[in-house]
């Protein structure tokens, strides 16, 4: 039953997203609608990744909290926290941390901030085959080995995300998710415009 109501949970989220992404719309003025910023509908997007996110079972057993971590400029500021806010994974409070490189195998959802770039290549090898979920808005993100990318079409945030990447690293991404995404091999230009 636990299950059923974290789904269920997970799925009136993901319905709210979708809620927030229909009012965000530039071609009506800003006082006829609240617009929620790509800050938040971000956080939401990594808040509802835990529920869609299957992590090995070894991996859950010894763990207190499941931690969202940013690693870089810190674009959500105090967004994340409230987000998080008391959430759950089963008996598992949902954190947001904000990281150094030396403390990101310690995430199981690793938000890169574009600040970190440069230095993505030497991360993307240090993490690979490891069960971290890596999210970013930087351009070619998921071409250049990142997971999943954030990027915005027709004034709404869509997902891009690289299956073989994931799939490498023991994740497993749940159906609901991935029919919101498209997909992206290594190596290939979607997502650099």
């Amino acid at each position: 039953m636990g299950l059923l109501r974290r789904v269920a949970k997970a799925l009136r989220s993901m319905a709210l997203i979708c809620l927030l992404q229909s009012l965000w719309c530039p071609s009506v003025s800003a006082g006829d609608r609240i617009s929620p910023s790509a800050a938040q509908l971000q956080a939401a997007f990594l808040y509802n990744f835990v529920y869609f996110t299957k992590w090995p079972e070894p991996l859950l057993l010894d763990l207190d909290a499941i931690g969202i971590c940013v690693l870089g400029d810190d674009p959500y500021g105090r967004i994340l926290d409230i987000t998080l806010k008391g959430q759950r994974l089963g008996r598992r409070l949902i954190r947001p941390y904000r990281v150094d490189t030396a403390q990101v195998d310690q995430c199981q959802i690793l938000y890169i901030n574009e600040s970190e770039r440069s230095r993505f290549e030497t991360l993307r090898k240090r993490l690979e085959r490891t069960p971290v979920l890596t999210v970013s808005d930087m351009k070619c993100f998921v071409s250049i080995g990142g997971m999943i990318q954030f990027y915005l079409k027709d004034n709404l945030i869509k997902l891009l995300i690289n299956k073989e990447t994931i799939r490498n690293s023991g994740l497993e991404l749940r159906a609901n998710l991935l029919r919101l995404a498209q997909f992206v091999k290594q190596d290939e230009n979607l997502g650099c415009d």
